[in-house]
């Protein structure tokens, strides 16, 4: 858990989304909501463009997705690759994507035999997808599009 995360059990996708905007991160991971300081802009933007479209999917597939999902931020990238793909590779999560908003890319990463492997890195037009949400795409010019407001 990272310095300064809380954690609140229990609430659902749209129970999250009508919370008032404090300024805070919330991230839901399996059913509980993990509250972390606030980060820069395109962080949010781009974290509340992947919430609206894993919503919408959820809503109509049942069970809780074996992936993370960090959004890296420069002070902390470091740290999200090293140190929690450790903690990930541990605990078996099959599947890891880091997003980063600075540069608008997606890394997809497969665990096999206890280690992390690129499945792909995406950028540009590329459209990410994954075999654990069939059906389910996302572009990535709308996954970072900056212009929603909160």
């Amino acid at each position: 858990m990272g310095m300064g995360t809380e954690i609140i059990t229990h609430l659902s996708y749209d129970e999250l989304r009508q919370r008032p905007d404090d300024g805070k991160r919330y991230e839901l991971i399996r059913g509980e909501v993990h509250v972390s300081p606030s980060p820069n802009t395109r962080h949010q933007h781009t974290l509340w463009n992947l919430s609206i479209s894993f919503g919408i999917y959820s809503q109509t597939h049942a069970g809780p997705p074996d992936l993370v999902v960090e959004i890296l931020s420069p002070s902390t990238a470091a740290h999200d690759r090293a140190t929690k793909l450790a903690l990930y590779a541990g605990a078996g999560v099959p599947w890891v994507w880091f997003l980063d908003a600075e540069v608008k890319t997606v890394e997809t990463l497969k665990l096999e035999g206890g280690k992390y492997y690129y499945d792909s890195v995406l950028s540009g037009n590329q459209i990410l997808t994954s075999p654990l949400f069939p059906e389910w795409q996302l572009p990535l010019h709308e996954l970072f599009d900056f212009r929603t407001s909160f």
